[in-house]
């Protein structure tokens, strides 16, 4: 079967990220790859737009999510471990309730994000967290705004049988919740305790760090794990590619158009017949790691500094951090699921015992 580019899903996803490539870069500031992060997050699942009370409820989660950002930040600079503590129970609570309840999922990544994102850039600089906090909300509404224009002016095909349903994961039991929130918190701590020494190195894996932490099937962790290390490898080739390119033709028109030209190769992989579950785990972290490289790099670019090695010093930094992350959570459900054996050899060794 041919791979259909011309795509409604594919196209809305090119248009999209351009648009908010443009908004976001051409505003400038050295947080302007959010816009694009969001837009990714809301593109790649290749849905309808959200009604306006999933709008409201976005716009309120990710709003208070900032708020508690800002108001433990002076509990993270007088008492430190208190303040990572609190910090913690925030991702795995946001962490149970998405797995319990699947449909909060997008939500709940907007709170993660909040409740590390902004407590880490206070930690250094309250107006400047202040300031992220407002445009987190305002590139939001953007990215909200982004696929509404998208949907409208390109509209599924009443005859199209190209788009492929992306699965809804199961909701989970509440003991497997359990497990998967403490796992991803523990997972969390080193990339924030990095991020709290070091923003400007570590600040990339806060966003995209809780990816593989999230994982509930362990039985797939080891391939899991292999996904999000790969991806992160060819999302940061990406960007130094597209970086190269951009030092002969420097210019926000290329910056625009690489990322649609990326987004119209990988759409189908995501949306169309040709799309697999692989596929679809493995392309959204790739492109979330190369708008994150990207937007770093073309941040620093205004400082003059060695601009190649602080980008390779943050692909490096993302991979180790990606492998250490794999690395804990296949240790951790090794260990769950070696104490779970034990225990029902233990109790049936106490029935043998009765009988």
């Amino acid at each position: 079967m041919p791979i259909r580019w011309d795509a409604p899903p594919t196209l809305r996803l090119a248009l999209g990220l351009a648009i908010a490539a443009l908004l976001g870069w051409g505003r400038g500031g050295p947080f302007a790859y959010i816009l694009p992060m969001l837009a990714l997050m809301l593109l790649a699942p290749g849905g309808r737009p959200p009604a306006l009370k999933q709008v409201v409820a976005l716009l309120v989660i990710t709003g208070l999510s900032c708020l508690w950002g800002l108001l433990i930040t002076p509990l993270l600079t007088y008492a430190a471990p208190a303040g990572m503590l609190v910090i913690l129970i925030g991702i795995a609570t946001s962490t149970y309730f998405a797995s319990r309840y699947p449909a909060l999922a997008m939500p709940l990544k907007l709170f993660i994000m909040g409740t590390t994102l902004i407590p880490v850039i206070a930690f250094q600089s309250p107006a400047m967290a202040q300031s992220v906090a407002a445009q987190l909300l305002l590139d939001l509404s953007l990215a909200v705004g982004i696929l509404w224009i998208v949907s409208i002016l390109i509209p599924d095909r009443s005859n199209a049988l190209e788009q492929t349903p992306l699965p809804v994961p199961p909701p989970l039991n509440a003991s497997v919740a359990s497990w998967i929130a403490m796992r991803s918190a523990l997972v969390m701590v080193l990339p924030v305790v990095l991020a709290l020494n070091n923003p400007s190195l570590f600040m990339m894996t806060l966003i995209n760090g809780a990816q593989l932490a999230q994982q509930p099937d362990s039985t797939e962790v080891k391939q899991n794990g292999l996904t999000i290390v790969t991806a992160t490898a060819a999302g940061g080739a990406m960007a130094l590619v597209f970086w190269a390119v951009l030092g002969w033709w420097p210019g926000l028109t290329l910056l625009v158009g690489g990322l649609a030209i990326i987004a119209l190769f990988v759409g189908p992989y995501l949306h169309g017949p040709e799309a697999s579950i692989h596929s679809r785990l493995w392309w959204p972290p790739a492109l979330s790691a190369t708008i994150l490289v990207l937007g770093s790099t073309v941040a620093d670019s205004a400082s003059g500094t060695d601009i190649w090695v602080l980008t390779l010093r943050r692909i490096f930094v993302m991979l180790l951090l990606a492998a250490v992350a794999a690395a804990m959570v296949w240790g951790l459900d090794r260990w769950r699921d070696r104490r779970e054996m034990r225990r029902e050899s233990g109790k049936m060794e106490k029935f043998n015992a009765i009988l």
